[in-house]
């Protein structure tokens, strides 16, 4: 975004915001929905790093995130610390933990429960934890019924959401950290015949009758799934979940139906919260209920199903993108001109689709669903592209940036700087956007 005391809006993860002085006189401030730099110990900047490390007092820490990150090294210290500016919040295991296996972002805590793991990964601002339930045996454990974690927050007041989740606030009542409610999901939908397209190597390509059927060589993955751990897929059976919170605990209550029914297909998995928090927000909403808020890797749009030979999902269903970016360092600015970027990662063909970013009636939050979801309201750009597939098509069409700023004398609907110049002037506190194909009942866009 250039402004006149320039100012790039884009869907890139970098710390949140960034001014640089021009030649000419203007500034140009990259304002980001989610963080990709944080302060070292030393004070500088660097590209943010989840992966994880073990310290020398034991404890197992990410390399560099938005707030200081530890997860248990064993016993029966705190399972997850997070700090910020000398404020901390400290949530515990009901018993002792294993020493954890580590790989890159993700520590696992084999057997804190018969046949039952414990998976913590670090993002660039908190981390994710789920529960594997193995068994139907092992779901049957008492211990499973409720789940309670001790919370401690040091400079901090945990209280409850309206969602179901809690924020942590400090003594200003400005939130330092916050927490979705729960989820869990079986594996009904990751059957061979129903896998989702992620969690594969390579991914399935299909005869004209829509058989699945191998190929001889890898081709690029559609990626319209979410792999097992991460997040319930098309035919997993799923329940949201609540949390209570208590003075000195944090109890989530996992759906007995979903545990312990008959249908219900193993491994199981049980999400507590994910934790942490930035200053803009992101989410991706699917017309079969999934919600993805705050995601981490990418997420598509568009309809998700097969085409071409490619196999999006074997139970179809349409995805759109949401980002919401604050204002507030814009304020009194004069904006001369405004872009938003997003990389499109892989497309079905080479054939160009049309996508569309638009302004939203209202803002997203961890609670917002494909029912709940915003309404477009004004249309800020579209852009007719493919990118990709990369030497599949020729010329080749590699992955790349889509930008989408104002044609100006080509197209007057597109509006994207006069909409952030009013923003400015009228002290709006955030804007809120949605990407979508323009499309939707085209699987090819």
């Amino acid at each position: 975004m250039k402004t006149g005391d320039r100012a790039a809006v884009d869907a890139r993860t970098t710390e949140s915001s960034q001014v640089f002085a021009n030649p000419d006189g203007t500034f140009t401030q990259e304002m980001n929905a989610a963080p990709v730099r944080a302060r070292k110990d030393g004070g500088t900047w660097a590209p943010i790093d989840t992966a994880l490390v073990r310290d020398t007092d034991g404890f197992v820490r990410a390399k560099n995130t938005t707030a200081t990150l530890s997860f248990s090294g064993g016993g029966d210290d705190a399972l997850v610390t997070l700090e910020d500016k000398g404020r901390e919040l400290r949530l515990g295991w009901p018993t002792a933990v294993p020493e954890p296996q580590v790989d890159g972002s993700t520590a696992t805590y084999a057997g804190v429960l018969p046949d039952v793991d414990l998976k913590l990964t670090a993002l660039d601002s908190g981390y994710t934890s789920v529960l594997v339930v193995k068994t139907a045996e092992a779901a049957k454990n008492p211990a499973l019924a409720t789940i309670r974690m001790s919370v401690l927050g040091r400079g901090l007041d945990v209280a409850p959401t309206a969602d179901g989740g809690f924020v942590a606030r400090d003594g200003d009542g400005s939130p330092v950290f916050e927490s979705p409610a729960g989820r869990m999901w079986d594996s009904a939908g990751d059957t061979a015949d129903n896998a989702p397209a992620g969690a594969t190597t390579q991914l399935a390509r299909v005869t004209p009758a829509t058989e699945p059927k191998a190929t001889a060589a890898p081709l690029p993955e559609a990626e319209g799934e979410p792999a097992p751990s991460q997040g319930p897929g098309s035919g997993d059976s799923a329940a949201e979940l609540p949390l209570k919170v208590t003075a000195t605990a944090l109890e989530i209550t996992p759906d007995p139906a979903l545990l312990r029914g008959e249908d219900t297909v193993f491994p199981l998995y049980i999400d507590p919260p994910t934790k942490g928090i930035t200053l803009g927000d992101w989410t991706a909403l699917a017309s079969n209920g999934t919600k993805y808020w705050e995601f981490d890797g990418d997420k598509g749009v568009g309809r998700c199903s097969n085409y071409a030979g490619y196999l999006c999902s074997n139970s179809p269903y349409t995805q759109r993108m949401y980002f919401e970016y604050p204002l507030s360092s814009i304020h009194g600015k004069k904006i001369l001109d405004a872009t938003l970027e997003v990389y499109q990662v892989w497309t079905f063909t080479c054939d160009a689709h049309w996508y569309d970013l638009s302004q939203v009636t209202k803002g997203i939050s961890s609670s917002t669903t494909w029912s709940s979801r915003p309404t477009a309201d004004d249309l800020m750009g579209d852009r007719n592209v493919a990118y990709g597939r990369g030497s599949l098509c020729s010329p080749s069409q590699p992955a790349n940036w889509v930008r989408f700023s104002d044609n100006v004398g080509e197209e007057t609907n597109e509006n994207l700087t006069p909409t952030l110049a009013s923003a400015a002037a009228n002290k709006e506190p955030q804007i809120t956007f949605s990407l979508t194909a323009h499309d939707e009942s085209d699987a090819a866009a």
